[in-house]
């Protein structure tokens, strides 16, 4: 390397070093001020630009998606959720809901209309026997008066089934015991050597079938998992994320778990699509294991280069956002995975007294 080569290097390295050492004494200062971060993120560091945008974006199509209600409708699986949950209460009041009722059944009438008749699915069912459950035990108020009006014009003599709350059989002795659940995590490992065969389309679909009973903030499940099972686009979309040097070239099937901030109605609710689909992801790696594959998860950075990549790729709508992305495979049984030892239940428990 030439004299000037090293000088060039050798300044470029001393401004960032005081970059850094000024950054980290700036934040002190703005942190001091009420609006410090406010302004620091405003007008000197744009990390969170791309999910302000985001959030502002997916408000918009969450309220033109109320208008327009649609397989999956947010609106009508938070409400009727809601309404679930009053429904099972242990001491339940005769008159709630008085606030959004008339808002669901709404939405329910818009619902129907694009209903096939002879195809009603486990969703609308879902919708229609909760509501008319709702109608069989509310009380007298004239907005659940106007509601029910509308719902059984809606659904015109339907014969309503039971996808509605329920007792669970709690008696049926489970097949899977504390040791084995336990046997089945210590076994999941993340894998990052996979053997060279095809991962069936079905296999996923089963393991994926176990993640969607995770629980889920009002029922919304705001994620998609984009499955990617041919080798050469499973390794071009998992060399979008960091940390899979040396390992991507191998990878069978990737699947890019996406967040879709359009489910909600206010920026409160910002998190629970990492929260959420990382719960589904949880039984998912779990089923797979079971079906004889491996995974690993692959964290997600929140880079705006490569969010925008992965947005290209994906042709994501700007309120969908990347939550992680997963390997799959048949593991390569001959290779180690780290031990990757796990702190005690010690270590992360707190026992704590409100008192």
């Amino acid at each position: 390397m030439t004299i000037y080569k090293r000088a060039y290097f050798f300044g470029i390295g001393k401004i960032n070093q005081l970059y850094v050492k000024f950054d980290r004494f700036w934040i002190r200062i703005v942190a001091i001020a009420p609006f410090g971060p406010t302004l620091y993120y405003s007008f000197f560091n744009c990390s969170f630009r791309r999910e302000l945008k985001a959030n502002i974006l997916a408000r918009i199509e969450y309220d033109r998606a109320i208008s327009a209600p649609s397989t999956g409708c947010v609106i009508l699986r938070r409400n009727i959720h809601r309404l679930e949950k009053g429904l099972t209460m242990k001491n339940r009041r005769p008159v709630f809901a008085t606030d959004y009722i008339q808002e669901t059944v709404r939405s329910f009438c818009q619902y129907r209309e694009i209903v096939d008749d002879d195809v009603l699915s486990e969703e609308y069912q879902w919708f229609r026997d909760v509501l008319a459950e709702y109608f069989k035990m509310a009380g007298q108020h004239p907005n659940i008066q106007v509601a029910k009006e509308g719902f059984l014009a809606a659904i015109d003599g339907e014969v309503v089934g039971s996808v509605s709350p329920f007792v669970r059989d709690l008696k049926t002795p489970l097949r899977c015991d504390y040791q084995a659940l336990l046997q089945l995590v210590i076994r999941r490992r993340s894998v990052r050597w996979f053997r060279q065969k095809k991962v069936p389309r079905e296999l996923i679909e089963k393991a994926l079938l176990v993640g969607l009973y995770a629980p889920s903030a009002c029922n919304r499940q705001p994620f998609e998992f984009r499955v990617f099972n041919e080798p050469t686009e499973a390794t071009e979309v998992a060399r979008l994320a960091m940390g899979v040097a040396g390992y991507e070239k191998q990878i069978p099937c990737t699947i890019v778990v996406v967040g879709k901030l359009d489910a909600y109605f206010s920026e409160r609710d910002r998190h629970v699509i990492y929260i959420d689909a990382s719960l589904a992801v949880m039984g998912f790696m779990m089923a797979l294991e079971t079906l004889g594959l491996s995974s690993c998860a692959i964290n997600w950075p929140d880079i705006n280069s490569n969010e925008k990549a992965m947005q290209k790729k994906l042709k994501l709508d700007a309120w969908e956002r990347p939550v992680m992305q997963i390997a799959v495979g048949y593991p390569d049984e001959a290779m180690a995975v780290p031990r990757s030892v796990k702190k005690t239940v010690n270590e992360i428990i707190k026992w704590k007294s409100i008192k």
